[in-house]
């Protein structure tokens, strides 16, 4: 019995949908910490500050979507719309794959019937922008920790972060002469066809998207402020701030998929923010409720995008 594609992907979109809402209901009904009074009291009491956090998602969302139109646009022009439809559906996939690799192969099959080396190459790129911003704004934020004495721990992450740092500036932007100096190495011999896409690729796209990537760094990490914000009472906003973008440089070093991730969240959030003297409590929720919206949401969009997108015939990007 054969089925048509539209069909097969209904099945799957449902799937994923059940999936979605059966793995959230058990996470918070399994979580102690979070009791319907405190949660139901929490959103009651900051509705506020969760429209500025839902509107920081749209604006982050946004700056995606530009960051990918730049991206593929170095290549062949897509259009604002396709750019949108691609990156929601790869926010669907990157759920349910590991440290979210499944993100920038659902873009590209969305707009290409295939994975091309010059696709591949420019979602590297993309994807290496955004784990450099975040590499970027953490080595500020632990300088200014460990320089306000909050624990030597701070000074290990930094002596760490700087090494890590330094090894993917040069990679980001001098990749074609690693691979020049090693390409004797067979390993790097077959990847020299995805580095030689990156030579064309000028400087100022490269400045751009590392730009944007520290845009959302810094959004991600407002969110999670105001969300800190609306439970405590904090007499240092700038180290709660600053703590908050090490959270986030924390969630991009531990491997985790996005559906399983919340209990690593949690656990390195109370951590990190126990150096702040906050109740354990307000931290899994506040961290829950961002896992929600910034997680949740763009999945179930990109789950319902994929059940009404019509398959695309043509190609966008390049085949070479």
């Amino acid at each position: 019995m054969k089925f048509s594609k539209q069909v097969v992907k209904t099945i799957i979109g449902l799937f994923i949908g059940i999936a979605l809402i059966s793995h959230i209901v058990y996470v918070i009904a399994s979580n102690t910490t979070l009791t319907s009074e405190s949660f139901g009291e929490f959103i009651e009491k900051n509705d506020a500050e969760l429209y500025i956090v839902i509107l920081l998602l749209f604006i982050s969302t946004s700056l995606e979507i530009i960051k990918w139109k730049l991206v593929i646009d170095s290549q062949h022009i897509i259009s604002w719309k396709q750019s949108a439809k691609s990156v929601i559906l790869g926010q669907a996939a990157s759920f349910i794959t590991p440290n979210r690799i499944g993100d920038y192969p659902a873009r590209i099959l969305s707009l290409t019937k295939k994975l091309s080396y010059g696709s591949i190459s420019l979602s590297i790129m993309s994807a290496s922008a955004q784990t450099l911003a975040v590499i970027l704004c953490s080595e500020l934020a632990l300088w200014v920790l460990y320089y306000n004495h909050l624990d030597v721990a701070f000074k290990i992450l930094l002596q760490i972060n700087s090494i890590i740092l330094i090894v993917l500036c040069f990679l980001y932007f001098k990749i074609e002469w690693f691979s020049n100096r090693f390409s004797k190495i067979k390993v790097l011999r077959k990847i020299r066809r995805y580095i030689k896409v990156m030579r064309v690729i000028p400087i100022k796209l490269y400045i751009a998207t590392i730009v944007l990537s520290i845009l959302k760094c810094l959004i991600y990490s407002l969110q999670l402020f105001l969300l800190l914000r609306s439970v405590m009472v904090s007499n240092n906003p700038v180290q709660l701030y600053m703590m908050c973008i090490v959270y986030f440089w924390g969630m991009t070093i531990i491997p985790s998929i996005a559906y399983a991730e919340l209990g690593i969240r949690n656990k390195w959030g109370l951590f990190l923010f126990s150096f702040m003297t906050l109740e354990s409590w307000k931290i899994v929720i506040a961290i829950t409720g961002l896992w929600l919206i910034n997680i949740v949401i763009p999945a179930f969009m990109g789950t319902l995008l994929f059940l009404l997108n019509k398959p695309n015939r043509k190609i966008y990007a390049s085949s070479n």
